[in-house]
């Protein structure tokens, strides 16, 4: 009896031994399947003719076992676009913390006056490069409105109702050129190529209303630009045209000019307005005088400055906060906000190095991303990717996608990139395939001749694959390019 039990045993262990093998060999081939259809969708859209001129990198890693399941020519180094602002996003993330705010000072230096209602002296606001500074766009942010008030409210609680002084704004803490030297100067005076400054204001966007003309070849001249006091700055070279013009209007110019230029044509010959977004010209000098002009109609009068023998004194008024890193990281990446991933890298200088200092920020950064695994040959130029001269590499970015899901700093950083299915330039192609909706979490990048895509594939609120995707100097037109991408997508979002 115990003989027979005992070879029962050994029968049975054998089942179980060999169901267990049978079952990991078949988890292995479908393993193995499923990376030659991975591999297969991207050799099928790699050797598309349409792309036959194209340079193409992308890469597909497998999250969990950290894993490539399918690639071509991952380790080519292209220009990414906005795909690099998951560089510059993540490393702030895990370094300052999801729940770091910048605060901007507002003080008093000077002395009140005895008997009345004067202080002799100025109002300091110290900058700190928020990037949401009196945003109109940033979820949560104080808008200039609420922050006059509190700071009029401030002054009458201290009683001051005069101020025989001005104000000054503090824009050192950076010390840089605002616009990056190694951007292209037609970008520079558009609301993307904004500079970044010690103090930003309104995401240093202003909105230039220009009026079309009822005959042809006039000057379509400007007649709104807000916030107002900017309409000096701004001129139109803008030409009314019988036919529709298939280039859009531009804005040159940078902070090193007194003037923007608006330059194109538009079809009249109507009664219409045209509104465009282009940089502020001066940031820290508009919200002085944005400042100066609200406080006064806010009842706070302002007098010739005044000299004082006495001791001067410092007086902390108001500490204005940006909502937390977070919120901020979810605009950049939502919306790809150029401003806000300039904002970050000097932010991640001053946290690294205690510096500034563009050159070493950006030194800073290429250091920290090849401590966590990724190759040497990466050329970060800026923060937000509308440098031609930054490059990097599909496999780069895929890595440091794989990085990012597992460092606890930054828990659930798929939740920062559009839902491809919903947001973005995709988003109206993967729609049409159901099966994949909120699978694909995606940040694009774009420029002339330039389409990139990194993020992740996702199973069940969880990163399954990072992906890769950038393709330099297509031929082909850009609705046809994005056909195709959305279509690559689909396919490996079904996998």
């Amino acid at each position: 009896m115990k003989k027979r039990n005992l070879h029962i045993c050994q029968v049975s262990n054998f089942v179980v031994i060999l169901f267990y093998s049978f079952c990991g060999n078949l988890l292995f081939s479908q393993k193995v399947a499923l990376n030659h259809k991975v591999q297969k969708i991207i050799n099928d859209f790699a050797k598309d003719t349409v792309l036959h001129s194209a340079s193409i990198s992308i890469a597909v890693i497998d999250v969990e076992h950290n894993k490539f399941i399918g690639q071509f020519d991952p380790n080519r180094s292209l220009i990414p676009a906005s795909s690099q602002k998951v560089l510059s996003t993540a490393a702030l993330l895990d370094k300052a913390g999801s729940d770091f705010k910048y605060k901007t000072n507002f003080y008093l230096q000077g002395m009140k006056s005895v008997g009345d209602s004067s202080f002799i002296g100025k109002i300091i606001v110290e900058g700190v490069a928020d990037p949401s500074f009196c945003s109109y766009a940033q979820e949560g942010a104080m808008g200039a409105q609420e922050l006059m008030l509190i700071l009029r409210d401030k002054l009458l609680q201290m009683g001051i109702r005069k101020i025989k002084g001005n104000v000054v704004v503090n824009s050192n803490y950076i010390k840089d050129i605002p616009e990056n030297p190694e951007w292209l100067w037609y970008d520079l005076g558009n609301y993307y190529g904004a500079g970044c400054f010690g103090l930003n204001v309104y995401e240093n966007v202003t909105w230039v209303s220009i009026k079309e003309e009822r005959k042809s070849g006039l000057i379509c001249d400007i007649v709104k630009v807000v916030p107002n006091i900017l309409y000096p700055y701004f001129c139109s070279e803008v030409v009314s045209s019988v036919t529709k013009s298939d280039e859009d209007i531009f804005v040159l110019g940078s902070s090193q000019d007194n003037n923007y230029t608006l330059h194109g044509s538009i079809q009249c010959c109507g009664s219409d307005t045209l509104t465009l977004k282009a940089a502020i010209p001066n940031p820290p000098l508009t919200f002085q005088r944005i400042l100066t002009m609200k406080l006064k109609e806010l009842g706070i009068e302002f007098l010739p400055i005044e000299k004082s023998n006495a001791a001067s004194t410092k007086y902390l008024l108001y500490t204005y906060e940006s909502v937390p890193l977070r919120q901020l990281a979810d605009r950049a990446l939502s919306k790809s906000v150029n401003l806000y991933c300039e904002s970050f890298v000097h932010t991640f200088g001053d946290k690294v190095n205690q510096s500034t200092d563009r050159k070493e920020a950006l030194q800073s950064l290429e250091r920290y991303w090849i401590d966590k695994g990724l190759d040497k040959s990466m050329v970060l130029e800026d923060g937000s990717g509308l440098s031609p001269k930054n490059l990097l590499s599909s496999a780069q970015l895929a890595k440091a996608l794989v990085s990012i899901s597992k460092n606890p700093a930054i828990p659930n950083f798929w939740e920062l990139l559009p839902e491809s299915t919903i947001e973005g330039s995709l988003a109206g192609i993967l729609a049409l395939n159901k099966s994949i909706k909120g699978k694909l979490r995606l940040k694009s990048g774009s420029m002339e001749r330039v389409r990139s895509y990194s993020g992740y594939v996702m199973e069940k609120d969880k990163p399954k694959y990072a992906i890769s995707l950038i393709i330099n100097h297509y031929d082909c037109s850009g609705s046809e390019i994005k056909n195709k991408i959305a279509k690559f997508f689909s396919k490996i979002a079904e996998q």
